[in-house]
């Protein structure tokens, strides 16, 4: 059968499969009990009932959590600094993913991302403009680039090719959770969406699907939104640890 837009590519199950040891340790002990036999298995003659007692009498010191902030706590001891402490660039760099986040505080996170999974992706994106707009415009409308953190959980699959004599990254695929826009007045209901970004020609194509569901079942991921930007690359970087 084809693949579908939500499929994950064998590469990035391989790569969550590998670290997902990591991952659940971190959790903590309430997540690596509710694992059962994955970590704890049960002994042959052990029933269900004893079973279940042992496995709630274990405790576990998070030392993988422990290490992993600390790690990243000691690379960013002093804040990232600007050369240029003035102008567009340092101001974004205050509100660098547009919720709240200084550079600092972003790159720590991102690091210790990828201290857990291995690696870490920024995507860098700016929010799609309509016609033309003045610089002045795109000011008051905050219509500027942002980073965005992609973990290796939310990364679907990537396609590469030879252009120019050079390996190009040509579609990448991510799962998102946004606001459902059929949520009642005082409900936070989210939705999963999939943003697939395509080189197309000197263009970078974004293509958002958002899954529908019925009453009854969730029918899979429908196109929603398609445009095209004025970008010239995927602005995805990989950061590995």
């Amino acid at each position: 059968m084809p693949a579908k837009v939500q499929d994950r590519s064998k590469i990035v199950a391989d790569m969550l499969s590998q670290s997902e040891p990591i991952r659940d340790l971190i959790a903590g002990a309430k997540h690596m009990r509710s694992r059962g036999r994955t970590y704890l298995p049960k002994f042959t003659l052990e029933n269900e009932d004893d079973y279940e007692e042992r496995k709630a009498g274990t405790w576990l010191f998070n030392g993988t959590k422990k290490a992993r902030d600390d790690m990243a706590g000691k690379v960013f001891e002093k804040p990232v600094r600007l050369e240029d402490q003035e102008g567009e660039l340092f101001e974004w760099c205050q509100n660098i993913d547009l919720e709240g986040r200084d550079l600092s505080n972003f790159a720590y996170d991102i690091f210790r991302g990828a201290i857990e999974d291995g690696i870490n992706f920024i995507f860098v994106d700016a929010p799609p403009r309509e016609g033309e707009i003045t610089r002045g415009e795109a000011q008051a409308r905050n219509l500027r680039p942002y980073m965005t953190m992609a973990r290796l959980s939310s990364v679907l699959g990537w396609k590469w090719e030879n252009i120019n004599n050079a390996p190009t990254l040509t579609q990448f695929r991510l799962l998102e959770d946004v606001a459902d826009p059929l949520r009642d007045e005082f409900e936070d209901d989210t939705i999963q969406q999939i943003r697939v970004l395509d080189l197309q020609g000197s263009r970078v194509r974004v293509r958002l699907y958002r899954q529908e569901s019925t009453e009854s079942a969730k029918v899979g991921f429908l196109l929603y939104q398609e445009y095209l930007t004025d970008q010239s690359e995927i602005q995805i970087v990989p950061v590995y640890t």
